[in-house]
């Protein structure tokens, strides 16, 4: 038994895949985004795998820059710490932040809310649990720390969500499709790398 996102970062090394990791990439950014970057943005990798998680969010806080503070949460959260959702909201507060990035990995199972209308979905009225931080952990948190058997799994894409501090809610999101859910640790650095470069092109990092 091992959570789905271990298989994303930790297995079939030698499998090559291209360094543009999908076939699909959409990014939603909300019109009432902040019109600077954020200054310091913490990371945190949605997963129940301790490993993944540090190597994940090393990847992302490697891509900060004088402009943007870009901090690995495991570095002030413990793994622990993670799973419980005040503690994340209280860690990120007491730490100064002014933005949270979190990525997570779904599986082919898994029934998805897509994320590139998530930030339009309270405008509507629709239902949905990217409103807020708060709200996204309390769904799709505890069942992460919930072990999925490896033979069920494959990971079809990765959602990538950037969250205003001050303003409590979801400002960007991204979604992307794997090409193989076969995948690994350059599939990961596809991953980061374009996410990154989105979130600068949409002003929200430097």
């Amino acid at each position: 038994m091992r959570c789905f996102f271990s298989l994303f970062v930790m297995t079939l090394l030698t499998t090559t895949l291209s360094a543009d990791a999908s076939k699909a990439f959409t990014v939603r950014k909300d019109p009432a985004a902040p019109g600077q970057p954020f200054k310091k943005v913490a990371v945190i990798v949605l997963t129940g795998d301790p490993p993944a998680r540090k190597t994940a969010e090393n990847m992302f806080a490697a891509k900060a820059t004088p402009g943007t503070q870009i901090v690995a949460a495991h570095t002030f959260l413990t793994d622990e710490q993670l799973k419980e959702k005040d503690a994340v909201i209280a860690g990120v507060k007491a730490n100064g932040f002014d933005a949270l990035a979190v990525f997570r990995a779904m599986v082919s199972r898994e029934e998805v809310e897509s994320t590139t209308r998530a930030v339009e979905a309270d405008k509507v009225g629709g239902v949905t649990f990217y409103g807020d931080f708060g709200a996204y952990w309390s769904y799709y948190g505890p069942s992460t720390f919930r072990p999925l058997m490896t033979a069920e799994t494959k990971i079809v894409q990765v959602e990538s969500l950037l969250f205003s501090v001050e303003a409590g809610k979801l400002v960007w999101s991204a979604l992307q499709k794997l090409k193989s859910p076969q995948a690994t640790f350059s599939t990961l650095q596809g991953v980061i790398d374009k996410t990154s470069s989105a979130m600068k092109k949409d002003n929200l990092i430097q």
